[in-house]
């Protein structure tokens, strides 16, 4: 219901007020001129009127026996009767004329009295003289000339009493319209200065209105401003991701929803890197101008709104038909995303990877749907980025099944079934050992030894990753702690490192605390790091966290060296003491040249900037003979050793101190003992 201003009540009560008193200055004149009208001339007339009457009838009925005195008639005689019952009836009847209520008092009443019954007494007499007995008209005539004082008094006191009542009534009149004047002058005194209130108050609610109905389009403007900060993104000029999933309420939320639409995540690859090395300005403009070529693109298109969800990553929902349609849509975007960008002198060449989920076919519950284009971004990015991924069905198997593998791990964990497997590195000059390298191992125990590949892609990715590190570095230490303790050689004991660890923060501090805590001399301890992950820093500043273990005296190894694409560059700036060829190229290198080259390419390179070398993957006597011509290297493969446990490794060790690992006939029966 909508309420009345104050104005408006003000004016309405001014208006009630103006009318009562108009009505009550009605009734106070209407008052008056009535009772004047009434008391001065209705009862009046009528007292005048009732004392003629009285005094004609009773001069009629002297005249009519009069009359009859002298010249008695039959006619005559018949109006003496008729004149008295006339007289009678008005003496009688005086009292109940109307008006005369208050003109009746004792004394008009006690001659009413008198008149009547001296009228009734000769009743009988009037009687006789129409039965024809004349003699008795003349002492009815002296008798009933004996009433004329009474008759006269009876006609006159009502006129008298009439008069005396309008004085009264006249003084009344003037004493009430007096105090109606002074009642009147102090309504219309108090009229004035409520009116000068109200106009007053009509004033200042007017001026309070002003303040309030600006303060309400100060209001109005924050809110827009608020709802602005709060549903776009000030950089970009996008929607942001809570105007993103109010849209996404509206539209999926409603029952019965059928239009289906695609659920795009966009994420720039190797953003980061803009920011690390042009500074956040170049980062922000890079984005804004982003921003600017999605919106235009979303408005040419029609169908499509781009959203910025956070940091580099954008969100586009799209009324689609078909498949195609996406997939068209993903590669303009590409084209509109990757066109270069300058920066002072720079030029930046922004790539972007996509994850799509659609509703209803993948899911109509919006939180999953961005959890599966979420998903279907990682695996585009899994696959080398610069595409795009649908979420599928097989996805989410997968998804569903490292699930499970994740809570088996966690549950591993408490249990203490994780352990570490040991594969030696060995010198090609030597035969000594150079190195030891931790793996992971599950040993389940109804499953017995898991195959890496089925958790070690888990575990790095996880939540359990650190956990699982300290596991690791625990039970590295505490081998290390027992070959030095007991004087074997094992060169330098290697672990891996998670990715999700590094990003999470306390790596070194847990690396640490788990060596000092063994009393593991630093030295005696290499790192080892995914070429793919050092290059693609963009979660964590890994190259400062190498640093830091690098100035704690930590060995550091880049695994995997050949499929990152590392430059020289790269490598003479990288915190690392060393590097391992993929076996990737060392499985193929002694029938194929190219591959040759490439090895003989990558150690000739490591050598001249000062890093040692491992190659792994050795597996065969071949793979081992194309090596040797390489200078000094270490190898790890099936050649010299599978990974074992902790007593065989220890056994193993033992023998290589006096024997060449790289001997056959030695290197079968370590493998046999292995």
């Amino acid at each position: 219901m909508k309420r009345a201003k104050p104005t408006n009540l003000l004016a309405r009560a001014f208006g009630v007020s103006a009318v009562a008193f108009l009505i009550l200055v009605g009734i106070a004149v209407y008052f008056l001129s009535e009772n004047e009208r009434a008391l001065t001339q209705e009862t009046y007339d009528e007292s005048g009127i009732a004392s003629m009457q009285i005094r004609i009838h009773y001069e009629s009925l002297l005249r009519a026996i009069a009359v009859n005195e002298s010249n008695p008639t039959d006619k005559s005689i018949s109006d003496v009767p008729l004149q008295y019952g006339i007289l009678a009836a008005r003496v009688i009847g005086l009292r109940d004329r109307p008006g005369y209520e208050n003109l009746i008092d004792s004394e008009l009443l006690s001659i009413q009295k008198e008149i009547s019954g001296a009228l009734q007494n000769e009743e009988a007499v009037i009687d006789a003289i129409v039965k024809g007995d004349l003699a008795l008209i003349a002492p009815l005539f002296e008798r009933l000339e004996q009433l004329r004082p009474q008759i006269a008094r009876l006609a006159h006191r009502p006129v008298q009493i009439a008069s005396e009542l309008r004085s009264k009534a006249r003084a009344n009149l003037s004493r009430i319209a007096k105090w109606l004047t002074i009642v009147i002058c102090m309504l219309i005194i108090s009229g004035t200065g409520f009116a000068a209130i109200i106009w007053r108050q009509m004033r200042e609610v007017t001026m309070r209105q002003s303040l309030v109905e600006k303060s309400r389009d100060k209001l109005r403007k924050a809110k827009r401003k608020l709802e602005e900060i709060a549903y776009y993104d000030g950089l970009t000029g996008l929607g942001n991701r809570a105007s993103c999933q109010k849209e996404l309420v509206d539209r999926l939320g409603v029952p019965g929803h059928r239009d289906p639409i695609a659920f795009i995540q966009i994420d720039l690859d190797k953003f980061k890197r803009v920011n690390d090395t042009l500074g956040h300005a170049a980062g922000d403009k890079l984005l804004s101008v982003l921003g600017d070529r999605l919106r235009c693109f979303s408005d040419s298109l029609g169908g499509l709104t781009v959203y910025r969800w956070g940091g580099d990553e954008f969100v586009a929902i799209l009324d689609r038909t078909n498949d195609t349609d996406i997939a068209l849509v993903c590669h303009e975007l590409t084209d509109i995303i990757s066109v270069p960008f300058e920066w002072g002198h720079t030029v930046i060449r922004p790539a972007v990877s996509f994850g799509v989920s659609l509703c209803p076919e993948d899911t109509r519950d919006i939180e999953e749907l961005v959890v599966y284009a979420d998903l279907a971004l990682y695996e585009a990015k899994k696959m080398g980025r610069g595409n795009f991924q649908f979420f599928t069905a097989e996805l989410k198997h997968r998804i569903d099944k490292e699930a499970d593998v994740e809570e088996e791990l966690r549950n591993a964990l408490k249990r203490s079934e994780l352990e570490l497997h040991f594969q030696p590195q060995v010198s090609t000059l030597t035969g000594k050992v150079t190195g030891v390298e931790a793996l992971l191992r599950w040993n389940h125990p109804q499953r017995g030894l898991v195959s890496p590949g089925e958790f070690i892609g888990v575990a790095d990715n996880s939540k359990l990753a650190p956990a699982i590190g300290r596991r690791v570095f625990d039970l590295a230490m505490q081998a290390a702690r027992e070959w030095i303790d007991e004087g074997i050689e094992f060169g330098r004991l290697a672990v891996n490192l998670s990715p999700q660890h590094l990003r999470q923060g306390s790596l070194v501090d847990d690396f640490c605390a788990s060596m000092h805590c063994h009393s593991i001399p630093p030295s005696v301890l290499c790192v080892e790091l995914l070429e793919s992950i050092l290059l693609d820093d963009a979660d964590a500043n890994v190259s400062q966290t190498m640093q830091e273990l690098r100035n704690r005296g930590v060995n550091v190894e880049l695994d995997d060296f050949g499929t990152g694409y590392a430059s020289l560059s790269h490598l003479s700036t990288m915190p690392i003491n060393g590097l391992k060829v993929d076996q990737s190229f060392i499985r193929r290198m002694h029938n194929d040249p190219k591959h040759m080259n490439i090895v003989s390419s990558l150690v000739a390179m490591a050598k001249l900037i000062g890093l040692d070398v491992v190659c792994e993957g050795v597996e065969t006597r071949e793979h081992m003979e194309s090596i040797k011509p390489l200078g000094n290297c270490s190898i790890q493969g099936y050649y010299i050793a599978r990974p074992m446990g902790f007593a065989a490794m220890t056994e193993w060790l033992e023998r290589s101190q006096t024997e060449n690992c790289i001997d056959i006939p030695t290197a079968r029966l370590i493998r046999k003992s292995g």
